[in-house]
């Protein structure tokens, strides 16, 4: 399956690959019943989102850390939407109409 990618101010973006565990645990976790949840919901997005530096794919976000790639996209309203609405359309819908079938 090739993976689809999203290309926002320049930069290109990619879902990495998780299994079915980390996906049964993002879409428990995209409940959005708080603030807090929804921020810590964002957060597990953008750490597993990566974006194309040179031949290389990174983390767009680093586990565990306030280092993000670009530098300040977490300050982007617009990039940080586009990119959990990717995330959204591109693998948690999807996952989850395959798994009802």
């Amino acid at each position: 399956m090739e993976l689809k990618t999203l290309v926002y101010d320049n930069n290109t973006f990619r879902i990495k690959k998780m299994n079915a565990i980390e996906a049964l645990a993002l879409r428990s976790a995209s409940d959005m019943k708080s603030v807090d949840t929804a921020k810590q919901f964002f957060i597990d997005v953008l750490e597993r989102m990566e974006i194309q530096v040179k031949d290389k794919w990174l983390p767009v976000k680093q586990p565990g850390t306030n280092v993000y790639l670009p530098d300040g996209i977490e300050n982007d309203f617009v990039g940080v939407q586009k990119l959990v609405e990717f995330f959204m359309k591109e693998f948690l819908t999807p996952f989850f109409e395959k798994s009802v079938e």
